[in-house]
């Protein structure tokens, strides 16, 4: 019941890659500034009232609590401030909702924004690769961006517009580039922080060409868990942001001077429909923008993203010198291979020219927390039988507190069966979601400061313990206690009888 919720979010994708240069124009950089003064909005024309607002949709895909919809939030109140209320971003999370794979969430972010249906979008700059937008590529060089400061520059000036150059060419407009954290790797029993850490290692990666070509390069298996060709057993780590992967469900290992490349969000609109806006409406868009990418760059620091990740007790080590360079060194064809394209070489020696990008977040380390003082304990294991749980779907896990992701992975019916000699099995059955349907291992249970410890372990992804109180109730058990104390885990086990059935 404890699974990896980033993973949910994973779609894999096959490496594709330009072989044929596109030519750069110098003065396209400066074109583009001109169109980027426009948005987009779903209006068929002007106002028709001189004084009626202007509301404007802006989809985007993930959920509240994520670092683009942060962003997101933070520009839609600086628009309706600027404009003094005359012009409203309403934030769209029609996409987010879905619990579709990542790759088909951000097809259907481009198909409201690209067909019109609504005005504006933020998405993270490597799913417009998808779309056939490679002019963001130099943004996932390996190795070559690794620090706040380095990721914050190049939001702005002349490597941003050259990054935006290529978005005409799919009907949209870019308002703006926001930091939003660097890319990480994640392992779930330490961290990835050398060269043979990564070999054979699968790890979940997000759904981008170049991602996955660096982590092969890397000697690693990237996979999609959502894909059931490419299993779930033995997930050796994550590909994330420290922001995104401070899950106090899960104790992750990271190497604070290992980062992989930024992740940046892109601000766009409609081209067509920006046309109908004024260019005042414009401006205020673009004043917008850059308003929350300043924010950003003081909220969603690797300083703070670091502090959440320690405090959710995961930890962060140091990579020695010599492993560094023995990881650029296997990802150096990867750097060959983009530099093959005119535009995306000529903003990697831009960026090199700003100056060496090294540097890191400071390290911290955490003792296994044990199970909390106080509340009702036990001094025996569960009885043998069969017990079944109450069932949720995801959006009833979701209202009850869980993350989307997380409750993705666990919504269901859960059956414990136990036997007179003590050992335990957890079945999960998933009509929503048939694929995570699964049976794990039988284990051993076992007292441990007056909680009974029920193992998962097993394929798809069984894993973490689970440690309850429980007393007899008529029909069946009632858990008393759990921890973790999770959202998800008290919506299962705290004050929840398991009827008995067998």
């Amino acid at each position: 019941m404890s699974r990896v919720s980033e993973a949910e979010r994973i779609s894999a994708v096959t490496v594709m890659r330009r072989t044929v240069p596109t030519p750069f124009r110098a003065g396209l950089a400066a074109a583009l500034v001109a169109l980027a003064a426009g948005a987009g909005t779903s209006l068929a024309g002007p106002p028709k009232k001189t004084h009626s607002p202007v509301t404007l949709r802006l989809a985007l895909m993930e959920p509240r609590f994520e670092p683009s919809a942060k962003i997101a939030e933070v520009f839609a109140a600086r628009v309706k401030k600027i404009s003094g209320g005359a012009l409203v971003v309403k934030t769209d999370y029609v996409t987010s909702k879905s619990n579709a794979p990542i790759r088909t969430r951000e097809a259907q972010l481009f198909a409201l924004v690209r067909g019109g249906k609504v005005a504006l979008a933020i998405t993270p700059t490597s799913a417009l690769e998808a779309q056939g937008v490679t002019s963001f590529e130099a943004i996932q060089a390996p190795f070559l961006i690794t620090t706040q400061k380095a990721m914050d520059r190049v939001t702005a000036g002349r490597i941003a517009a050259q990054l935006e150059s290529g978005l005409p060419s799919i009907g949209l407009s870019a308002l703006g580039l926001v930091p939003d954290g660097l890319r990480r790797p994640f392992g779930r029993r330490k961290a990835l922080a050398s060269p043979s850490a990564f070999v054979g290692a699968r790890i979940v990666a997000r759904p981008s060409a170049l991602t996955w070509a660096l982590l092969r390069a890397l000697g690693a298996r990237p996979l999609d868990p959502r894909n059931q060709g490419d299993g779930v057993r033995g997930i050796r780590g994550i590909e994330s942001s420290l922001a995104r992967a401070a899950d106090p469900a899960f104790h992750y290992f990271t190497a604070g001077d290992l980062a992989f490349f930024p992740d940046l969000d892109a601000l766009v609109g409609n081209t067509s429909a920006l046309q109908r806006l004024s260019a005042g409406q414009r401006s205020i868009l673009i004043r917008a923008a850059s308003s929350a990418r300043a924010w950003a760059m003081s909220a969603l620091t690797e300083k703070k993203a670091r502090n959440a990740f320690c405090k959710a007790r995961s930890t962060i080590v140091n990579a020695p010198a010599s492993a560094l360079r023995a990881l650029r060194a296997k990802a150096a064809p990867v750097l060959a291979m983009m530099r093959r394209d005119l535009l995306t070489r000529s903003v990697m020696r831009e960026i090199e020219r700003m100056g060496a990008s090294r540097g890191g977040v400071a390290p911290c380390s955490h003792k296994p927390k044990p199970p909390g003082d106080g509340g009702p304990t036990v001094d025996s294991v569960i009885p043998a039988g069969v017990y079944r749980s109450p069932t949720y779907t995801v959006q009833q896990l979701i209202d009850r507190g869980g993350d989307p992701p997380g409750a993705t992975w666990n919504a269901g019916t859960y059956t414990l069966t136990t036997t007179a000699d003590g050992y335990q099995t957890m079945h999960q059955d998933d009509p929503e979601y048939p694929q995570y349907t699964t049976t794990c291992e039988t284990r051993k249970m076992y007292l441990s400061k007056g909680l009974v410890v029920l193992e998962q372990k097993g394929a798809n992804n069984c894993a973490g313990n689970i440690e309850v109180a429980w007393k007899l109730v008529p029909n069946g058990i009632e858990f008393t206690r759990v921890v973790p104390n999770l959202p998800i885990q008290r919506a299962y086990f705290l004050n929840v009888v398991w009827q008995r059935v067998g």
